[in-house]
């Protein structure tokens, strides 16, 4: 068995004419880094140019299938100016005016004669 690095990878097996990728992070519930999508996007690549694949099958590792992608550490989260976290201002503004609580309502779909006005 290869060596596992130790920020996770993407595991590759072809099986016949199956390609088995597998995510392989198990200890952070195969979250995804900048390295590992770029070595799925090998896999899918080698899936699609060769022609003796005819299957690709993607799992996870482990108990999960994948948390998504991990941000590197570091300032990989954007900050915006003014933005103070949960709750603060967003771009576009606010979804909905200041004070108001629960979902924001649209005005109403107007409505559509099914049947021809009667009298005609």
């Amino acid at each position: 068995m290869a060596k596992r690095d130790p920020d996770g990878q993407i595991s590759v097996e072809q099986r016949d004419n199956i390609l088995l990728m597998g995510i392989d992070r198990p200890e952070k519930r195969n979250g995804l880094t900048p390295r590992m999508v770029s070595q799925l996007r090998d896999a899918y690549t080698r899936l699609d140019e060769e022609d003796d694949l005819h299957v690709g099958i993607l799992f996870g590792h482990g108990e999960h299938f994948t948390a998504g992608l991990d941000p590197p550490q570091g300032g990989g989260a954007r900050e915006e100016k003014g933005g103070s976290g949960r709750g603060g201002p967003r771009k576009g503004g606010p979804a909905r005016p200041p004070g108001r609580r629960g979902p924001a309502t649209h005005p109403p779909a107007p409505r559509r004669h099914t049947h021809p006005p009667r009298g005609r």
